[in-house]
């Protein structure tokens, strides 16, 4: 989910759709990508809107054929209002988590197929022209000596340094417990360094960070045991904030939990700024809950500072519902 560069809408996907609605919540509606699909799964996800605000790249399965998947996640672009399709990837891949470069030239996004990743067999930051021009091409990050084996690296939720230079990215390794960084590496596939050791054993994240418009401070998801976190730091690590906060626990939907207290299910995910620097938007997910920290399901605002929580938009399981009045959480 984002803002678009003008902050006048709000794109976002669910449902296998993507979707565009104006800055309050109002006039929500989908737009068409690409051909009709065959494959039956959602089509189309994990929308991004490019920095001049003309273009969304996106997830989309309308290339599989059958149960098989013979081709798989595929990388596409489209204009704002779904028209000019075109596909940046054409081989038998898994690909997610497209990622503008901030003059629009590129696409950095993942290999996330495994031991069939493209490459040397693992997951990898990769890069493409956005014109689709040019093949994929790996950028990284290079193998660690210390790894014991082929899978212990993993890489997701790529994002550009507003300059350009970088592609800023989470790293986490498995050889000996599970360690988890915010690192970053030049598309050419230079200048590789871990810039951010973030947490212990258990912690994980869903979404790329975000930078602010002033490109000084980032903002992410951060889940540390039963809580998930939105969080705000300096590029070099420093003066670290926590925004915001709720439980998480993830029970099997119909199973009663200990003590016959009501299962939880909540998280959140698709953190972003908005345009001006003072909001920060995220979608909350969530079942019911006796805690009284529990969100609605939806998309939610929140000052920088932590305070001010509302809601934009209310998802009630098929359809998101507005109020233009926009009332707190």
């Amino acid at each position: 989910m984002q803002w678009t560069p003008d902050g006048s809408k709000i794109v976002l996907g669910g449902g296998g759709k993507i979707a565009i609605a104006d800055s309050e919540g109002t006039h929500l509606q989908t737009i068409p990508q690409g051909p009709v699909a065959t494959f039956p799964f959602p089509e189309d996800n994990t929308p991004r809107v490019s920095p001049d605000g003309s273009r969304v790249a996106y997830v989309t399965y309308r290339y599989s054929k059958g149960i098989s998947k013979s081709h798989s996640d595929q990388i596409a672009t489209a204009n704002i209002d779904g028209s000019d399709h075109r596909r940046l990837t054409s081989d038998r891949y898994d690909y997610g988590e497209p990622a503008w470069s901030p003059d629009c030239s590129q696409i950095a996004f993942v290999s996330k197929s495994g031991r069939v990743a493209k490459g040397d067999g693992r997951y990898g930051i990769f890069v493409v022209d956005s014109d689709g021009s040019s093949d994929p091409r790996l950028a990284g990050p290079p193998i660690d000596p210390g790894l014991t084996y082929e899978y212990a690296l993993w890489v997701g939720s790529p994002t550009w340094s507003p300059n350009g230079e970088f592609v800023v990215f989470f790293v986490a390794g498995f050889t000996d417990g599970q360690s988890l960084s915010i690192a970053a590496i030049r598309p050419d596939g230079s200048g590789y360094r871990r810039t951010h050791e973030l947490s212990s054993a258990g912690s994980y994240h869903l979404d790329p960070v975000s930078f602010s418009l002033d490109e000084n401070r980032l903002v992410f998801a951060l889940y540390e045991g039963n809580t998930a976190v939105i969080r705000t730091m300096n590029f070099d690590g420093s003066d670290p904030r926590d925004v915001f906060s709720v439980p998480v626990t993830y029970e099997m939907r119909g199973s009663p939990a200990p003590g016959g207290a009501t299962s939880r299910f909540q998280f959140m995910d698709h953190i972003g700024w908005s345009p001006d620097g003072s909001e920060i938007i995220f979608a909350g997910i969530s079942e019911t809950s006796d805690d009284p920290q529990s969100l609605v399901s939806g998309i939610h605002a929140i000052g920088a500072d932590g305070t001010g929580l509302r809601t934009l938009l209310e998802f009630d399981g098929s359809n998101y519902k507005t109020d233009p009045t926009t009332r707190a959480v």
